[in-house]
Order: structure tokens, then C-alpha cells, then sequence
């Protein structure tokens, strides 16, 4: 296994390397020692984070023992590496309960206090984490065997519709359609109306409108009060 130092050194070039490790906050660079200390793997499951940039991005830090125990929060030995399912289902379990009083910190006895783990508490307590998140999964992984087989029990028309393929969507249906007297009938009134308006307007204004039957306001029409020419 790799030195804390060796550990810390690698964390420090993965920060400066890729934007996705320049995390924010006290324990970045103590997470990212905890995530190399077991490889490439979740703790608990074995899950290659590797294997693509999904697997990549369901890492999560998990604290062996939780974040009640402020003095070893962001202590390297007190952090690992876990996929979201392991992480979420382990929650806030205390694996210290389960280390003996009876020991020394170096023979992996129960933390106490301080600012750092042993090596061997490391272990023991990632070894007693192993168990508790393994049991979680099993019971989880039985809820949700029952949820999918209920799911799945019903009728294809309640289940999501799977995607259409091109040729199988329909066009819309055609409009009616309406004879062209129907169509213009609109038009002309609007015509109508536009012209009585604007006669109006120009009558309480004092204004000369034309028309087609008189011509300008007040003009005579054609011809009226001309005398007759005769040749």
C-alpha cells in the first residue's frame, strides 16, 4: 500500500491536472488521497469508476466513520472512495461501535479521539463498513426486484410509450375547407367599414373626403352648374 505522502502527492497532481478534481473546500486534497488509496474501485462493491465517464462521475466520498466525529472529518485514512448506492446506503452507520475497547489504536481498538486514524483502524473499520453496506444492499436490492416486477406487471398502455419511428407518426388531420365567397365576405366588410370610418372621421374634422359618387366634399358633381356649350 502507498504512504500517506505518496498518497497526498497524487492527489495534489490529479488537482492541478483536471478540472473536475479542482474541488472547493478544507478536504479536497484528503479526499482525493482517500480515493487513491483503494484504486480504481468502490470500497464496497467493486464498481470500475474507470470504465467510462459515468462511472467516473457516480464517485463519491464517503467517511468510514460519519461526520459527527469532527476531529477526524477530513482525515485521509477517514475517507474513501464509494459508488452512490454503496454511499447513500451505508448513510451515517457508526462502524466504531463496532471495534473493540479493549485494543490499543494500533492494534485497530476503538477511536476515541484525536486527529488522525491508525492503519489498522482504517481496516478494521472499512473491513466492519464492507459487511454493514453489503447486508443494506441485499435487503435494498429485494425492494426494488419487488418494485420492478410490479412495474413491469402492468399493461402495456399505463407503461411509458416506447419512441415512434418516423414513418409511423401521422400527419394532422385537413382543415375544412370553405367556399372563396365565404373567404372574401370578411374582406369586403372590413372594406366597407374602413371607408365609413374614415368619411366619418374626416366629416367631424372638417376635412374634404372624396368619394366615388361625389368626388371632394362639397363639389358639385359632374357637370352640374355648367352651362350647356353649344357649338
Amino acid at each position: 500500500m502507498k504512504t500517506e505522502e505518496q498518497l497526498i502527492a497524487e492527489a495534489k497532481h490529479l488537482a492541478r491536472a483536471a478540472k473536475y478534481f479542482k474541488w472547493t473546500g478544507p478536504g479536497r486534497i484528503s479526499a482525493l488521497a482517500g480515493w487513491r488509496r483503494h484504486g480504481n474501485c468502490c470500497v464496497y462493491c467493486d464498481k470500475d469508476f474507470t470504465k467510462d465517464w459515468e462511472a467516473m462521475f457516480d464517485s463519491h466520498t464517503d467517511h468510514l466513520l460519519p461526520r459527527s466525529y469532527n476531529e477526524i472529518l477530513w482525515d485521509p485514512r477517514n475517507l474513501v472512495r464509494g459508488c452512490w448506492p454503496c454511499n447513500t446506503l451505508k448513510n451515517d452507520y457508526d462502524a466504531n461501535r463496532e471495534l473493540p475497547e479493549d485494543k490499543l489504536p494500533e492494534d485497530g481498538g476503538r477511536y476515541t479521539s484525536g486527529p488522525h486514524l491508525t492503519r489498522r483502524q482504517h481496516e478494521e473499520l472499512l473491513s466492519v463498513c464492507r459487511i454493514e453496506v453489503a447486508k443494506r444492499r441485499e435487503r435494498q436490492r429485494a425492494i426494488m426486484e419487488e418494485a420492478l416486477s410490479a412495474w413491469n406487471s402492468l399493461p402495456p398502455s399505463v407503461s411509458p410509450p416506447p419512441s415512434m419511428a418516423l414513418d409511423e407518426v401521422q400527419p394532422p388531420a385537413p382543415l375544412p375547407m370553405l367556399p372563396i365567397a365565404d373567404l372574401l365576405a370578411p374582406i369586403s366588410e372590413l372594406q366597407e367599414v374602413t371607408l365609413a370610418d374614415t368619411a366619418k372621421g374626416a366629416d367631424e374634422n372638417g376635412l374634404d373626403v372624396e368619394s366615388p359618387e361625389t368626388g371632394p366634399r362639397g363639389a358639385a358633381p359632374p357637370g352640374a352648374g355648367t352651362a350647356a356649350v353649344t357649338p
